[in-house]
């Protein structure tokens, strides 16, 4: 088992790291071409493996013990129980599309639950950050519990939820729900979905078909600022235990911020 971590530390870590991810990548942006497609079908670009190999290599020189889950490179098992999770560049496509909407996301974690998160988003330059425990900041300013979003005052606003993509198996039930009941966004970006629900931008994100490196970082955000993350089923996410051994499964998920999980299940994903 590897020592206690110093999480201020860590935090610094994966700031500098973000920040540096983030300048590869707004570099790159709207004339980065280069692609593959992995066996999943999804896209890898020169610009993801750049930017992840800088985040790599300035977290093994401050933390070189720990292991380091990464969604090109996988798996770097150093027997730790700490392991760094990256997404080095979460909306791929938006990338290769010119839209200016995508991020970079790091978490940190102990015994398979993320203590520490970082998302940035390049273009806008914000970045949102947590340590568990110690609460969520976008840019510095502190995130009070229970949402960020703009008042509107006796107004009754329409309930925002944010969805995936891709639906290869068919229209889910609760999609149709949301669709008919809702209204609905999706931004391409995992990590800024659930960020936003912090933020109380959205009300919820309701996922299906991610992986852990898509949503860790911003699941500490999400939790320090009040909000909540289940599975469709009401279960907990964490502790992923499994990924210790390397495997890594699709994740389906309900985020919501504070006190609407039941609200949002009830009408959205149960019958």
């Amino acid at each position: 088992m590897t020592k206690m971590v110093d999480l201020d530390k860590a935090l610094n870590t994966a700031l500098v790291a973000t920040s540096r991810s983030g300048e590869i990548l707004r570099d790159l942006f709207k004339r980065q071409r280069t692609l593959s497609r992995k066996t999943d079908s999804s896209i890898v670009t020169e610009a993801d493996i750049e930017s992840e190999n800088a985040i790599k290599e300035i977290i093994s020189n401050s933390f070189a013990e720990h292991s380091i889950l990464s969604e090109e490179a996988g798996f770097k098992d150093k027997g730790s129980n700490y392991i760094w999770c990256i997404d080095p560049l979460d909306g791929t496509t938006n990338f290769l599309k010119g839209f200016p909407v995508y991020a970079v996301s790091i978490a940190l974690l102990k015994d398979g639950y993320p203590v520490l998160g970082v998302v940035h988003e390049p273009e806008s330059k914000n970045t949102f950050y947590a340590i568990k425990g110690n609460g969520a900041s976008l840019n510095g300013e502190r995130l009070s519990p229970g949402g960020q979003g703009s008042k509107t005052g006796d107004l009754q606003v329409d309930i925002l939820i944010a969805i995936g993509s891709i639906y290869r198996k068919g229209i889910p039930e609760y999609l149709i729900r949301i669709l008919r009941k809702a209204k609905n966004r999706n931004i391409g970006s995992a990590a800024l979905h659930l960020c936003y629900v912090a933020m109380g931008w959205f009300d919820a994100y309701i996922g299906d078909g991610g992986y852990i490196w898509d949503i860790a970082g911003g699941t500490v955000v999400l939790e320090e600022a009040g909000g909540t993350i289940l599975t469709h089923g009401g279960s907990p996410l964490f502790p992923m235990k499994e990924i210790y051994k390397g495997k890594i499964e699709k994740l389906s998920f309900i985020a919501t911020g504070k006190g609407l999980y039941d609200k949002i299940a009830k009408d959205y994903l149960k019958d």
